[in-house]
């Protein structure tokens, strides 16, 4: 088995002594030789970041000049909240601000609109300004945190020269269709995603239980972050906390903690009580105690019997149509290649986080076109694992730009 799956213990560790073969962190020290890198790295993210902003603007304007379409319900209602946002600003911050905190204790708040209204003073009230908001500011934070989570369990522990393959697996990744359909219908939910992506990343980088109490309240506030954005996003940071625990017992059941097991428990305990408490108190402050008594309540599995399919044929068949045959078939190349880059940890983390999220989920409803983006994550590091597989397997340059144009076909 190569190196990248193995786990060893870093005695400069003062949390749990525990440290998995991370390849982030080892490739840290080469990096540190070399002053340059850094700088050229960081400058080379700044500039992804922008041509993705601009890109991907100028894209959904264009996509919104060719519709022909009247939307209604979810489609049209995050659109409207943004245009009546934006047209509020006339009269000053205070307005904008009080009709948000008005609308945090119905079900759809205006948080996904608020955060839009840089694209809104550039570009006026308006469904394409708002398409091109979310596909800028919303869209870029889920790209990071996909390459971020990609970064952390595939590129830094394979081979460092093969930029091609890294950049084919983000384009692919970026121009899959179950990323752009929610955007561009007018669904604001793709930040979650990214979200969700960098509380995996972080994870997967180094455990809960051995990063500072601080770390534990920004995860907090990004939880209750989450939650005042889309309610539904409960059900998968429920998955990643159970991520996070199958983390741990895996780690004790290998014996991969250095002489202090209890250590990390009592770690990981702080860890969430902190994160709990910040989440809690967010909660507890943006909304009024019969809302929070409703969600604590209200039997949702019930209240959205109508949107749930009976039966597994059923389901699986709701699910395929989503996926798609090409996305399904890269997928399972990403599958099969983990086993080269892919560390046990990660498989374990991503695995439990899918199958708790989904079974979740699907437990109260079937899934939409903008809920898939709580899965989105993990299918699209798969997607980009099977993409960086393939072109990294074939042995000469001509190959690789070949295999390159092939994938990009499908």
């Amino acid at each position: 088995m190569s190196m990248h799956f193995t786990l060893r213990i870093d005695r400069r560790t003062s949390a749990s002594q525990y440290s998995s073969h991370d390849p982030e962190r080892s490739s840290t020290t080469s990096d540190a030789g070399d002053g340059q890198r850094p700088t050229r790295t960081a400058m080379f993210g700044v500039f992804g970041v922008a041509a993705w902003i601009v890109c991907a603007a100028a894209f959904a304007i264009a996509y919104h000049a060719h519709e022909r379409t009247v939307y209604v319900w979810d489609f049209y209602n995050f659109p409207r909240k943004f245009d009546a946002l934006v047209r509020l600003t006339h009269q000053g911050i205070a307005p904008v601000l009080r009709h948000v905190r008005l609308s945090l204790n119905s079900d759809y708040t205006d948080v996904p609109a608020v955060l839009l209204l840089p694209a809104g003073l550039i570009g006026g009230p308006g469904r394409a300004a708002y398409l091109a908001g979310v596909a800028a500011e919303y869209g870029a934070v889920a790209m990071i945190g996909m390459f971020m989570l990609f970064r952390s369990i595939v590129a830094r522990s394979a081979e460092r020269e093969q930029v091609l393959a890294t950049s084919a697996a983000l384009l692919v990744a970026a121009l899959l269709p179950h990323f752009w359909l929610p955007i561009l219908r007018g669904y604001p939910d793709v930040l979650g995603m990214g979200v969700l992506a960098i509380l995996l990343a972080l994870q997967v980088r180094r455990p809960m239980w051995e990063r500072p109490l601080t770390h534990a309240l920004g995860v907090g506030l990004a939880i209750a972050g989450l939650l005042l954005f889309r309610r539904w996003y409960a059900y998968f940071v429920i998955a990643w906390a159970v991520a996070v625990v199958g983390d741990l017992a895996y780690v004790m059941l290998r014996r991969r903690l250095d002489g202090a097991p209890w250590r990390a428990v009592r770690g990981l305990a702080a860890s969430g009580l902190v994160a709990g408490a910040a989440a809690a108190l967010v909660m507890y402050v943006a909304l009024s105690p019969a809302r929070i008594h409703a969600m604590a309540t209200t039997s949702y599995r019930t209240l959205y019997a109508g949107y749930r399919s009976h039966g597994l044929g059923a389901v699986l068949a709701v699910d395929w149509a989503w996926l798609g045959a090409a996305t399904a078939l890269l997928a399972l190349a990403g599958l099969v290649f983990a086993r080269r880059y892919w560390h046990a940890r990660a498989a374990l983390v991503l695995a439990i986080y899918t199958v708790v999220g989904i079974g979740l989920f699907q437990h109260t409803q079937d899934f939409g076109m903008h809920h898939w983006y709580g899965v989105m994550p993990v299918l699209a590091v798969c997607v980009m694992t099977g993409v960086y597989g393939l072109i990294t397997s074939c042995a000469r340059a001509s190959a690789r730009v070949s295999m390159t144009a092939a994938v990009g076909l499908l």
